[in-house]
Order: structure tokens, then C-alpha cells, then sequence
């Protein structure tokens, strides 16, 4: 899924189309729960990118 642009910045966009990424290590690999491209009306209009939400199993606790 496409992180920019949002809809506000589309028509500055040279490149329709960029992607962002999280990298995680291997042994973190196994604790990921979940991944998503958070876009709403608030990401549509205040950023030139769409956030990337992680959520990790966190076991310390």
C-alpha cells in the first residue's frame, strides 16, 4: 500500500507512487502483531505521508 502522497500533496508529487517501511530484526520478526497504514481524514490533509502504525508483543511486562 502507498504511503505518499496524501491527498493534499498528490498534485506536487513527481512520482504518484512512494512507499515507507519499518524494518525489524529477526528475532524481533516473531513479535510483530500487527501492521497498517494509518489514513483518515486528519492523515489526508496534515502530512505528505501516511503513517505507518507497528504493534509488537512486548513480553517484559
Amino acid at each position: 500500500m502507498a504511503t505518499a502522497p496524501t491527498k493534499v500533496f498528490y498534485d506536487q508529487a513527481s512520482v504518484p507512487l512512494r512507499y515507507d517501511y519499518i524494518y525489524v530484526s529477526p528475532p524481533l520478526k516473531n513479535n510483530v502483531i500487527d501492521v497498517q497504514v494509518i489514513k483518515d481524514d486528519f492523515t489526508d490533509k496534515y502530512s505528505d505521508h501516511y503513517p505507518v502504525q507497528m504493534i509488537i508483543k512486548n513480553d517484559s511486562y
